[in-house]
């Protein structure tokens, strides 16, 4: 543990304090297991991996009342040796901020708006708008309401009907949504009662159980971080499609899930008693 990441632990935790929230509340708020919140106010991040210390961070920095970007911003100047303390970010934007000039009033002038004139000159905008639309109206009925499109046919080639075109095109914007790759979709079926802790995209944090029967769908625009309490208790569904996935009831497993499929990961150690 360096000592930026000490200090950076240490300002988290003065933060908590000064708004008077225990890490019970915290706990219980977020699900984030006790130990592991102490860890984070005592700079002991070896003890988790790098996505689970994200997810935790920024729920932590949610419950405290910290903006969850400029933390994580701050985990990282940490890591690489520059962290600067609350403290001093404070300072720095104060001094930053520019000087407020006070402006001296503007002299007042006596005259009034020539009300009349002013009515007159907004008539004849008005007209002149309304005459420009009467206009292109009329050009459109004249050249292009009821004209029909002209399909114009290459000698030797076959005719084609304009009704078969649309449905080919139809057909084609089906399929294009259909491979749209944009989103990622995990569905969850339990066989039996499982556990699971899942970290969507390296933000959204959430912990579930589900019994046997009941089934939960996932959405988010990467992967997933999966991690399971009952291997051979579960099926999944990945974009709509089975997914390949093998696991032994009680088995507790590391999963991530991305548009590849569903990859095993080194199962992390469980919490150290202290």
């Amino acid at each position: 543990m360096t000592e930026n990441l000490k200090k950076f632990s240490t300002d988290l935790q003065a933060k908590r304090l000064a708004e008077g929230i225990t890490l019970q509340q915290i706990a219980s708020k977020t699900r984030i297991d006790l130990k592991m919140l102490e860890a984070i106010e005592t700079g002991d991040f070896q003890r988790m991996e790098e996505v689970y210390i994200r997810a935790f961070l920024k729920e932590y920095s949610n419950s405290v009342n910290l903006n969850s970007k400029d933390v994580l911003e701050m985990y990282d100047l940490a890591k690489k040796g520059k962290y600067i303390s609350l403290d001093e970010t404070e300072i720095e934007l104060e001094t930053a901020t520019p000087e407020k000039k006070v402006i001296g009033f503007e002299p007042v002038h006596d005259e009034e708006p020539d009300l009349l004139h002013e009515n007159k000159k907004n008539n004849i905008i008005y007209l002149a708008a309304g005459s420009v639309f009467v206009l292109l109206v009329l050009i459109y009925f004249i050249f292009f309401y009821n004209n029909k499109p002209e399909f114009i046919r290459e000698p030797g080639a076959a005719a084609v009907n304009p009704s078969e075109m649309y449905e080919t095109s139809k057909k084609e914007i089906i399929k294009e949504s259909a491979t749209d790759t944009s989103m990622i979709r995990l569905d969850i079926s339990a066989i039996e009662k499982v556990w699971m802790r899942v970290i969507t995209d390296d933000e959204s944090f959430s912990e579930f159980t589900l019994l046997a029967g009941e089934s939960k769908a996932l959405e988010g625009e990467r992967k997933f971080s999966v991690l399971i309490g009952n291997a051979g208790g579960v099926t999944f569904r990945l974009n709509g499609k089975p997914a390949q996935f093998e696991g032994k009831k009680g088995e507790v497993k590391n999963l991530l899930v991305d548009h590849q499929g569903i990859h095993m990961l080194r199962t992390p150690p469980p919490p150290k008693n202290e």
